[in-house]
């Protein structure tokens, strides 16, 4: 605002914006500004050709952060497909590494949290009842000590508990982007209990929630 700002440094170019759009607007107020963009690493003369240069750093940079996107994409859908689960394992599971011999790291996967799938086993058998709603459950939870995951000690959101009753991983399989693949984890509960609480969901969204 107070235009006293002569030189704005960067390592690269790369690192000032992720697209050809947010560069350009960027580099826009620098100039209106009176501010010089520097890189560290490129060289970029002030003249038509340096212009050009830096245009072709822009969307190269673009071209590398989309890449990685569809890269990242493309190695979460064959996780999927061979099974495994891609993010954080849901409540009742934990992410795990099994030691491979001529693997730095491992290979990443998910196995049964003996601390918690007890909890999620009951969870399902007291809401298929029908005398316990989503508060209830959430309730049942946090005096069994899990309280929100996400971060602090309060009980877990009614939404969260809603997403756990609704999620078929609890069965075996893996539904990514809509798709249901055969998992590699262990269930901690029978498709058939899983359907009855879907129908009991179902119907609760219809009738409205009531407490016991």
């Amino acid at each position: 605002k107070e235009k006293d700002i002569d030189f704005v440094i960067v390592h690269k170019i790369d690192r000032l914006a992720r697209n050809l759009e947010d560069h350009v607007a960027i580099k826009a107020i620098l100039t209106k500004a009176g501010t010089a963009l520097v890189s560290v690493v490129e060289n970029i003369e002030d003249s038509a050709s340096g212009k050009l240069v830096e245009g072709i750093h822009a969307i190269v940079a673009e071209f590398y952060s989309a890449n990685l996107a569809a890269e990242v994409t493309k190695g979460m859908n064959e996780k999927a497909k061979e099974g495994g689960w891609p993010s954080k394992a849901p409540l009742g599971y934990k992410n795990i590494r099994q030691e491979i011999v001529g693997a730095k790291r491992g290979i990443a996967k998910v196995a049964v949290d003996p601390e918690t799938a007890t909890y999620v086993k009951e969870v399902f058998n007291l809401y298929v009842t029908g005398n316990y709603s989503l508060e209830d459950i959430r309730d049942f939870l946090y005096d069994k000590g899990v309280s929100n995951r996400r971060g602090g000690n309060g009980r877990m959101a009614q939404s969260s508990v809603n997403k756990m009753l609704m999620n078929p991983f609890y069965t075996g399989v893996i539904n990514y982007k809509g798709i249901e693949y055969p998992g590699q984890h262990k269930p901690l509960i029978t498709r058939e209990l899983f359907d009855k609480v879907q129908q009991m969901i179902r119907a609760r969204d219809t009738a409205g929630e009531r407490t016991r």
